[in-house]
């Protein structure tokens, strides 16, 4: 959804809230789309977020944490096929997953400073590293 989807969606509304009569003094209507930070649920979020960077936490440690960086690649049973940096797979069963979504952070790391050792973490105990 673009921002030009919104401001069309906001004055489409305000024009029915207006013709109802529902609001008696001056309002404005914002509408926003939540965007990257989405929080990845469905089968369907799943497919279209397949081959994405993203972040996924979870409620109890896996391989020793609970916060991964890696690309989706799609689900595997019930539970999300994460590949990491060095390539391993990891699989992240869907009734632990606390948070999944795209890792917008991965392209506001700071250049020059390179990937992280494949399979080390990260001070936040984050697997994987930048995708520079």
């Amino acid at each position: 959804m673009s921002i030009d989807d919104c401001e069309r969606a906001s004055r489409e509304i305000e024009r029915e809230i207006e013709a109802a009569g529902l609001i008696q003094d001056a309002f404005d209507l914002q509408v926003s789309s939540p965007g990257v930070e989405r929080p990845i649920v469905t089968d369907d979020d799943i497919r279209r977020n397949t081959g994405r960077r993203v972040l996924v936490e979870t409620r109890e440690r896996i391989l020793g944490v609970t916060a991964f960086r890696g690309v989706l690649r799609g689900l595997e049973g019930d539970a999300l096929k994460l590949e990491g940096d060095s390539g391993e797979g990891i699989p992240i069963p869907r009734s632990l997953l606390v948070l999944a979504r795209q890792d917008f952070e991965a392209d506001l790391r700071a250049p020059g400073k390179g990937p992280r050792s494949p399979g080390k973490r990260d001070r936040r105990g984050i697997v994987g590293g930048s995708s520079s």
